[in-house]
C-alpha cells in the first residue's frame, strides 16, 4: 500500500469513527427513551403534554400560581392523603363530597386521597395569588393571564326545556381555569375549585400499564385486564360494570376504560394522560386499533369532570316522571327542593337541596322510596313499603323512625295535626 492509499484509508477510518462516536452521543442522550426512534402513528404536533414548556396554540401552558390556602398547601405536603388534613367539620355527604359548610369546603375523596377541594362563598380566605371566591372574572384574568381552561357558559346543557327559559340564571355566570405544575385550579361565580397534577415518576408503573394494554390487545380478554389494571391503578373516580359494558374513568390521569362487546375502541386517552404512556400507545400499531386519542386541549378530562361538576351545581332539577307521584301536594317547602337520582335506570339516591344555600345539601342513599310529603319548610315525611314510616328534618339531616310495621305506608295526606296513610292516621 502506498502512502496516497494509506492517506485515503486513514480518512475514511476517521470518518467512520466520527459516525459512530455521533451515534454513540445519540443514543445515550436518548437512553431513557427505548421508541424515540420511532415515527408516532399521532403527528408530533398533537402529543399533547410531552413538553413541560408552553406550546403555541394553547396545547400545554403551565401558569405560575402562587398557592395561599393553608388545606391546598397542606395537602400537597401531605401528598393529598385525606387522613393527615383537617378542613373541619363535616355537616354531610352530597354527590360523593363531604360538605364542611360552615368552613366553605367540599373535598370528594377517591382511594384515600383528595380528588377535588371545593371552596364555596363562605371560604374567606386567598386561595391563590391572592384570589378569593368573590374575585371578579376580570380581576382574575388580570391577575394570572391567558385563560387555558373555558367554559362557554351561556352554553351549558340542557336538562330539560325549563333549563332555556330559566330566568334565575346568573349573567354574570363564568368558568375559567389554569395549571400549574402542582394543581388545576378553576374559578367561577359559584366558588373555586382544586384539582392536583398526577406526575408518574415510576417508569416501571408506566410500562406495566402499557404491558396490559398490549395483553389485553393479543387475547381481548377484558375480565383480566381490568383485574390488572385496578391492582395497579386504585384511584378510578368512576367505575361502572355489567356483562355488557364497562366504563372506568382516571380523571387525574387522563385514562379511560370503556368495554362493550360490539366496538374494538376500548382504551381512551385524553389529553391529560401521562406523557409516557401517551408515547408508548401512540407508536404501536396494535394498540392504536383499540385506542381512541383525545387530545386537543378542550379533552383534558380534569376540565370534563369540572365541567359535569359546576353544571350540576348550577341546576336544580325538577322531580320527573313517575317520581311526581312520590310526592304529596299537600304541602310544600319554600327552602328546599327534593329531586332524585338515578344510575342505569335504577334510583340511586334522594337529593335535598336548600335552594338559597342557607343550609347544606344532603342525600339520602340507596332507599327505595314510597311516598314523600311536607310536613313545613325543613321537615317531611317519607315511607319505605313493608318496612316503615319515618321523619326527616333537612337542617340537621337526622331520621327518625315514626312507624315500623309490615304495610304499604302510601302516604296520602297531612291534615289538622295528623298524617294519613294507607287506610289509617297517626297524630304529629
Amino acid at each position: 500500500m502506498n502512502k496516497k492509499q494509506i492517506k485515503i484509508a486513514l480518512l475514511i477510518l476517521g470518518v467512520l469513527l466520527t459516525i459512530i462516536l455521533v451515534i454513540a452521543i445519540v443514543l445515550y442522550n436518548h437512553k431513557d427513551d427505548a421508541h424515540w426512534w420511532v415515527e408516532p402513528i399521532i403527528p408530533e404536533e398533537e402529543l399533547v403534554g410531552l413538553d413541560d414548556d408552553s406550546i403555541e396554540g394553547g396545547y400545554e401552558v403551565k401558569t405560575e400560581i402562587n398557592i395561599q390556602s393553608k388545606e391546598v398547601l397542606d395537602l400537597i405536603e401531605n401528598n393529598w392523603d385525606i387522613s393527615k388534613v383537617n378542613f373541619g367539620t363535616r355537616e354531610s355527604t352530597f354527590d360523593e363530597y363531604d360538605i364542611y359548610f360552615d368552613e366553605g369546603i367540599e373535598v370528594k375523596t377517591v382511594a384515600g386521597k383528595v380528588f377535588n377541594i371545593v371552596f364555596t362563598e363562605k371560604y374567606t380566605g386567598e386561595i391563590v395569588n391572592n384570589l378569593t371566591t368573590k374575585s371578579s372574572e376580570r380581576t382574575i384574568i388580570d391577575t394570572l393571564g391567558e385563560i387555558q381552561f373555558y367554559r362557554d357558559t351561556e352554553e351549558l346543557v340542557d336538562y330539560d326545556e325549563e333549563m332555556e327559559n330559566n330566568e334565575e340564571t346568573d349573567e354574570n355566570s363564568f368558568l375559567i381555569g389554569y395549571k400549574s405544575n402542582q394543581i388545576y385550579v378553576f374559578f367561577s361565580e359559584i366558588g373555586v375549585s382544586v384539582y392536583p397534577v398526577i406526575e408518574i415518576e415510576d417508569k416501571n408503573e408506566i410500562e406495566t400499564v402499557y404491558e396490559a394494554i398490549v395483553e389485553l390487545e393479543e387475547n381481548k380478554d377484558i375480565d383480566s385486564f381490568l383485574a390488572n389494571i385496578k391492582e395497579i391503578w386504585n384511584d378510578f373516580d368512576y367505575y361502572y360494570a355489567t356483562d355488557e359494558f364497562v366504563d372506568i374513568v382516571y380523571a387525574l390521569k387522563g385514562f379511560e376504560i370503556m368495554w362493550n362487546p360490539y366496538s374494538n375502541k376500548i382504551i381512551k386517552l385524553y389529553e391529560n394522560v401521562p406523557d409516557d404512556l401517551l408515547y408508548y400507545c401512540s407508536v404501536d400499531e396494535n394498540i392504536e386499533k383499540i385506542s381512541v386519542f383525545n387530545l386537543n386541549p378542550e379533552s383534558n378530562l380534569i376540565f370534563i369532570k369540572e365541567i359535569e361538576r359546576y353544571d350540576n351545581n348550577q341546576y336544580i332539577p325538577e322531580t320527573a316522571g313517575l317520581d311526581m307521584d312520590l310526592i304529596k301536594e299537600s304541602n310544600k317547602s319554600n327552602l328546599f327542593k327534593i329531586a332524585f337520582e338515578y344510575v342505569r335506570g335504577e334510583r340511586e339516591s334522594i337529593k335535598i337541596m336548600c335552594m338559597d344555600k342557607s343550609y347544606p345539601n344532603r342525600e339520602i342513599k340507596g332507599e327505595d322510596i314510597n311516598s314523600i310529603i311536607w310536613y313545613d319548610d325543613t321537615t317531611f315525611y317519607y315511607s319505605i313499603k313493608n318496612r316503615a314510616l319515618y321523619k326527616y328534618n333537612c337542617i340537621t339531616g337526622e331520621g327518625q323512625i315514626i312507624l315500623n310495621e309490615n304495610r304499604e305506608y302510601e302516604i296520602k295526606k297531612i291534615e289538622d295535626g295528623y298524617l294519613y296513610f294507607d287506610d289509617v292516621r297517626i297524630k304529629i
